[in-house]
C-alpha cells in the first residue's frame, strides 16, 4: 500500500527511492523481517524437529544465492562455508 502511494507521488522519470523517505524504507525493512520471523515460528510449530532443522539450515544456502542474484560478488570462501554448513 505504501509503495503504491509513493509510486503515485513521484514525478515522471524520478526514481522510486526519491519518493520514499529513507526512514520509511528502513521501517518497511524491519517490518518485513518481523513478519518473516513470525511466519518461520508458525511454520516450525507445524513440522517435526528434523524438518525444521533442515529448513533453517537452508538459509545458509539461500543467503549467498540471493546475494548472487542481486549482483553481489560471492567469494569461494563463502561457497566453501556454505557447503560445510549443509553437510
Amino acid at each position: 500500500m505504501l509503495l503504491c502511494v509513493a509510486t503515485m507521488r513521484r514525478r515522471a522519470g524520478e526514481p522510486l527511492e526519491s519518493a520514499i523517505s529513507p526512514t520509511l524504507l528502513e521501517a518497511l525493512s524491519l517490518a518485513s523481517g518481523v513478519l518473516l520471523q513470525a511466519c518461520q515460528a508458525v511454520g516450525l510449530e507445524s513440522t517435526t524437529a528434523t524438518q525444521g532443522a533442515f529448513l533453517i539450515q537452508t538459509t545458509a544456502l539461500f543467503t549467498p544465492l540471493i546475494a548472487g542474484v542481486t549482483g553481489s560478488a560471492i567469494s569461494g570462501t563463502v561457497w566453501l562455508a556454505t557447503a560445510l554448513v549443509l553437510v
